[in-house]
């Protein structure tokens, strides 16, 4: 063989192991930092080795303040159940140009508050779809959860989007219209006393279903399949008051036509209380009560679930987990 020959071939080597390299390197690392439709906020997405073809699942996740998307996804136990359960995790992400600590304003009238299709809650919808395109999610199996802010522009989402969701998980959040106000300053001091008193937009009602049912009618399609609604707070909650939690459940109890009392309650004391409400068999509303929480996440890392953070703490109960059996990922 010619020297120019040898060279030849060589170089035709390496180019085909490059490219078995990239090949692997696309089809084994999973997707990190991703641009979607969202425009006002960022994404990150983590796919998971092996995904199965149809029938995809996509879990949103929404971060409270002073976190990022990166601080939510292994530390909350969600990355490794995408692992498990073999669905798509996105996870938008707040600019601080947007809030100085993060957070995501769910209780500005432009971001979701009062306008469903705009501001931060219309980009979060936009990441949406554009990932069911990009990912080939079914339509039917996407589901959304947050903490805090996050929890509480989860709550905008699943009011004003319910066809969208098929389940949802709000942890130390609050009812979808706790803030009516219209002017920025207003409604940043309904948020506070919606935080700290849960009274809707400042005023005494319990009109928890009309606030929904408002934000979600749409004049040709009829009322929806409401999603199924998952509650978590820490019984000492000293951010987000308790009250919250309770008039979450009376918020989507109503929704889905059921009265308040829970059908089953699993109890420990000193560790949880766990309320479920059920509808034709299924249940549809839950209510994890974690005794002496505070403003946090609960995981348990001795099984595997997550890794203690800022407003993420070992409770010895993966909310991750226990959320994604409730909505019926991997079953």
């Amino acid at each position: 063989m010619t020297r120019g020959r040898r060279v030849r071939c060589l170089r035709l080597a390496f180019v085909l192991l490059l490219s078995i390299a990239v090949a692997c390197a696309e089809q084994e690392t999973p997707a990190r930092e991703v641009s979607l439709g969202g425009g006002e906020l960022d994404a990150r997405v983590y796919v998971p080795q092996g995904l199965p073809a149809g029938e995809r699942a996509l879990v949103v996740a929404l971060h409270g303040c002073t976190q990022s998307a990166a601080d939510y996804d292994d530390e909350t136990g969600w990355t490794s159940l995408a692992d498990d359960l073999k669905f798509v995790l996105l996870l938008p992400e707040q600019r601080l140009s947007n809030n100085p600590l993060r957070c995501f304003n769910w209780f500005l009238a432009g971001d979701g508050a009062v306008e469903g299709d705009g501001g931060e809650a219309g980009a979060i919808r936009r990441m949406i779809d554009d990932a069911v395109r990009r990912y080939a999610i079914a339509p039917a199996r996407v589901y959304i959860t947050g903490v805090s802010a996050g929890g509480a522009m989860t709550a905008v989402m699943l009011a004003r989007h319910p066809r969208l969701f098929a389940g949802g998980a709000i942890i130390a959040g609050v009812p979808y219209g706790c803030v009516q106000a219209e002017g920025s300053l207003s409604a940043y001091y309904q948020g506070v006393r919606c935080m700290r008193d849960g009274a809707p937009g400042g005023e005494a009602t319990s009109d928890w279903t009309q606030l929904v049912r408002s934000a979600a009618e749409h004049p040709t399609r009829g009322e929806p399949a409401w999603p199924r609604v998952s509650v978590w707070h820490g019984s000492d909650d000293g951010i987000v008051a308790y009250i919250n939690a309770e008039n979450l459940v009376k918020q989507w109890t109503a929704m889905h036509g059921i009265d308040q009392a829970p059908d089953a309650v699993e109890e420990k004391p000193g560790r949880f209380r766990h309320a479920v409400h059920v509808k034709d068999g299924e249940a549809v509303v839950e209510l994890w009560t974690i005794s002496g929480m505070g403003h946090a996440v609960p995981i348990d890392p001795e099984d595997g679930c997550g890794s203690p953070a800022p407003y993420i703490e070992d409770w010895n109960i993966c909310a991750s987990r226990r959320i994604a059996a409730f909505w019926g990922l991997g079953a």
